[in-house]
């Protein structure tokens, strides 16, 4: 059992290729040989038999919680020099996840993240053992650190349903910001002039020179457009976790989304997770503070106040929320601080973070509305984070946003009729044809 974390830079660290000749199709794949040649120390090669894995077992993880990847644990019998598990990461077997995650290109973004920036970020994160990923089908497999592993066995994971408690919402929040302070403010990726973040780099060698802001113009657009054609079925699907208040606002809400996704990106940039929630996360047992992150397939250029917003919107129970909150955003602010981020204030902070709460009803609302949710937990999560989500805009004062938004512009009014237009014929289609539509599980 490993006491701390790999070094980042150990011999069999950051291995990861782009010609997907080594990806592989499914489990049934993940043999002794293959993970043996995979994840081998450096320079070793060895003839069948000499000192290499004996036998692996492989085990599903992960189900029911929003994952779009297929997660093995896969314990690690006999071989010299190798940990007692990994964990390998494969993609989804589900078309319609696959296709999405490779048009958002979801899974190219992890490959990218945990070869080039996590290595260079201020929080424990697992290892690239190896990875392959190909860039014309985008399938792909990584080989990664087993977080269970860590500090002598006692990393736990955490039930978002459940929420977090003080110190370890507390721990989230250093964490991130742990995140977000290397590359604040340091986004530029043609510069080579500045701080350690772009130390003389060709542009295409920086860090982040395949990462695009999470919400660019056209995204802001796109994302007002689904959220409103998603809004009907997400109200029929959860009708109790909308009072009448919220039904009110959240329909008020559709023409002012893509103008409250810019106020949200307003901010300084930097590298965020994109998905920051705690079934994402690790502690140990025993100290709160010890924490590891994973799943990076959401991550991009933004706000850090998003990843922020996410995390207590989603992660942190309606009764405990407003007792810390504004403690929460002191830490954050104060972390970054900390760690040389200049010119931030924490009036600003605390603009940002309002504007970012309600940027992530966007997703909630999206998910809800047009996710396959086919399992109860799935269903139940997103219940819970919709009813958490509401509930902060409530402590942010939500209808103050959208006054202060101004007439809706002429283009925000055209995107919104055409998305009720599209969610009336999707409506109707669904009453004529035959067989289930979106399912909700549970």
């Amino acid at each position: 059992m490993s006491p701390r974390p790999p070094q980042k830079r150990g011999p069999i660290a950051r291995r990861g290729r782009t010609g997907g000749e080594a990806v592989i199709d499914g489990p049934e794949a993940i043999t002794p040989r293959w993970l043996d040649e995979a994840i081998a120390p450096q320079g070793v090669s060895r003839r069948r038999g000499e000192g290499g894995i004996e036998s692996v077992n492989v085990q599903e993880i992960g189900e029911g919680v929003g994952q779009l990847s297929r997660i093995f644990r896969v314990e690690i019998v006999g071989g010299e020099d190798y940990p007692a598990s990994v964990v390998v990461k494969l993609p989804s077997d589900d078309p319609q996840a696959f296709r999405m995650c490779r048009r958002m290109s979801l899974y190219r973004r992890e490959f990218l993240s945990y070869r080039r920036v996590t290595p260079a970020l201020g929080v424990a994160t697992p290892n690239l053992l190896f990875g392959e990923f190909d860039v014309r089908t985008h399938r792909f497999v990584l080989v990664l650190d087993d977080v269970a592993n860590w500090w002598y066995g006692r990393a736990r994971g955490r039930d978002q349903l459940q929420g977090a408690d003080a110190s370890e919402a507390r721990a989230a929040v250093r964490a991130v910001a742990r995140i977000h302070a290397p590359f604040w403010g340091q986004t530029d990726r043609t510069s080579e002039s500045g701080s350690e973040a772009r130390t003389a780099k060709a542009p295409s060698e920086h860090p982040l020179s395949e990462f695009r802001e999470i919400f660019r113009p056209l995204v802001r657009w796109a994302l007002q457009f689904v959220y409103v054609k998603s809004l009907p079925a997400a109200l029929a699907r959860f009708p109790e976790a909308f009072n009448s208040r919220h039904r009110e606002f959240v329909a008020a809400f559709g023409p002012f989304v893509a103008a409250q996704l810019a106020a949200a990106s307003s901010g300084p940039k930097t590298f965020i997770h994109g998905d920051y929630r705690l079934d994402n996360m690790f502690f140990s047992s025993r100290e709160a503070e010890r924490f590891a992150i994973v799943d990076w397939q959401a991550a991009a250029i933004g706000c850090g106040l998003y990843d922020l917003a996410y995390f207590v919107c989603t992660s942190v129970s309606r009764a405990l929320r407003p007792r810390i909150e504004g403690e929460l955003l002191e830490e954050y602010h104060g972390e970054l601080c900390v760690r040389g981020v200049r010119e931030f204030s924490i009036e600003k902070c605390r603009e940002l973070y309002r504007a970012s709460v309600l940027a992530c009803l966007v997703r909630q609302v999206i998910v809800a509305g047009s996710a396959n949710l086919d399992n109860e937990r799935a269903h139940r999560l997103t219940q819970t984070c919709l009813r958490r989500t509401l509930h902060a805009i409530d402590g942010v004062d939500g209808w103050a946003h959208i006054a202060s938004a101004g007439r809706r512009s002429a283009l925000g009014w055209a995107v919104t009729r055409l998305a009720h237009h599209a969610a009336r014929w999707g409506s109707a289609r669904g009453r004529t044809q035959a067989g289930p539509g979106l399912r909700t599980g549970g």
